[in-house]
């Protein structure tokens, strides 16, 4: 379960910056290389298994997918048409009934 949330913590940040066969080549491959070994060290006798406080999966989902986003923020960078196209808000209704079904 926490595999398909922190993907979608990441998603928030990369709308409008890539495509979506973009985006789920970079979840695969982010997956195997950043998620699995985080995973590991943190859950499954790694090193930091016992000394990391990890509540509510705070390092594992959180911190990953936080620092995930910023590393492709930094290496994509602005939205396409930002500064000349109007981002217009999303459906809150929409928002709602997304956040319901995570």
């Amino acid at each position: 379960m926490f595999a398909i949330l922190t993907p979608a913590l990441i998603s928030g940040a990369i709308v409008g910056r890539i495509k979506f066969k973009s985006y789920i080549a970079f979840i695969l491959l982010w997956g195997i290389i950043v998620y699995a070994p985080i995973c590991h060290w943190v859950w499954s006798g790694g090193f930091l298994t016992g000394k990391a406080l990890d509540f509510a999966d705070g390092t594992v989902v959180h911190i990953s997918s936080g620092i995930s986003s910023l590393a492709i923020l930094t290496y994509l960078g602005k939205r396409r048409g930002s500064g000349i196209d109007s981002i217009k808000p999303h459906n809150g209704t929409f928002t709602l009934i997304g956040a319901g079904i995570l």
